[in-house]
């Protein structure tokens, strides 16, 4: 006789069964026998779970369907055992598990075991992956926003968060294209936290490259912080509806502005005071330069008449000041206000 207690030895005695009768536990021999090769050959392992779709493990659930789900946790090759969905015609590709469909076995409910399992483990990135072959998108995008929360103003590349970031960008553009064309849409306020979580994405990565005016554009499109006066009140009641995961971003967002803001200061200011700069030496500084100039000839005229002793020669009296400082000059050329020298004789 079978033994339909998984729990139970491979050979066991049961009370109300006359001796020498044993029960043979099939479902724990042949689990024992698949394991040797269930994950080098998942198509033939398959084939022995479907032996035992008519048994119940002891919380009541299929044990064929358990099996599976164990498996996909073990090999984690979704596309082998699922296929994969478009996201263009939302249609999935057949897998290995859609050989054995039928009214008590769906692989949609095996995708949606797999989902739950990963998610109680952590692994909220593969979840992601089995919610969306089950057909769940409300349940993408609550991960996908406590993902993104996580590491969206990381800088890209490298590993650890970074790695995730870079891992969750094509991913985001799959789950967009999927809600595009999904049948039943997830709530508003989930859709709306995930389109600004991926711009935010946007938002730093151009952050970081130094391209402010876009990632403050992006910003402006996000209407998540305010820009002006006028944006106050939007935002803040946009901020009292909006999820946590949005929420968590933006201190990180609000550090982001006023460095960019207080960039565009300075660069402001430097190019102020150079043009300032530039319009002082064109015209004033050319005015400046000759009361400067007329300054210095009035303080040495002014010096000349405190020592007139100083300056003697063909210097007239009816010469100014200021013709005193040329009188070497005008002895030896002839040229300025005193008369000229005097003319040889002829020979």
């Amino acid at each position: 006789m079978l033994n339909k207690n998984l729990i139970v030895s491979h050979v066991s005695v049961d009370t109300d069964d006359p001796p020498p009768l044993r029960r043979l536990n099939l479902a724990r021999l042949l689990l024992l026998y698949v394991r040797k090769f269930e994950l080098t050959d998942p198509s033939d392992a398959l084939h022995y779970y479907f032996f035992l779709r008519n048994l119940k493990d002891p919380n009541g659930k299929n044990l064929f369907m358990c099996c599976c789900t164990d498996l996909a946790l073990e090999s984690r090759d979704y596309e082998l055992l699922f296929g994969r969905v478009d996201a263009a015609s939302t249609m999935r590709s057949q897998g290995l598990l859609d050989q054995f469909n039928n009214p008590h076995i769906e692989t949609k409910v095996i995708a949606l075991n797999v989902a739950e399992q990963l998610v109680n483990k952590g692994l909220f990135e593969d979840a992601i992956t089995m919610y969306d072959i089950a057909g769940d998108m409300e349940k993408v995008l609550e991960l996908f926003c406590v993902l993104l929360s996580q590491v969206v103003g990381g800088e890209g590349g490298g590993g650890g968060g970074a790695g995730l970031r870079a891992r969750l960008a094509p991913l985001a553009e799959h789950v967009a294209r999927r809600l595009a064309s999904a049948p039943h849409l997830p709530p508003p306020g989930l859709r709306d936290a995930f389109a600004k979580l991926t711009k935010l994405v946007t938002f730093f990565d151009r952050y970081h490259a130094d391209n402010y005016e876009g990632a403050i554009e992006i910003l402006r499109e996000c209407e998540l912080v305010p820009l002006s006066a006028s944006e106050l009140e939007s935002c803040v009641a946009g901020a009292r509806q909006a999820r946590g995961e949005l929420l968590r971003s933006l201190p990180a967002v609000l550090r982001a502005l006023c460095t960019m803001l207080s960039a565009q200061r300075q660069r402001l200011r430097a190019a102020a005071t150079h043009a300032a700069t530039k319009v002082m030496y064109r015209t004033p500084a050319r005015r400046a330069a000759r009361a400067v100039h007329h300054a210095v000839g009035a303080a040495a005229a002014a010096a000349g008449r405190r020592h007139p002793r100083r300056h003697q020669g063909n210097v007239s009296n009816s010469c100014p000041p200021c013709c005193a400082r040329c009188a070497p000059c005008c002895r030896r050329s002839g040229s300025g206000c005193g008369p000229p020298p005097p003319t040889p004789p002829p020979r």
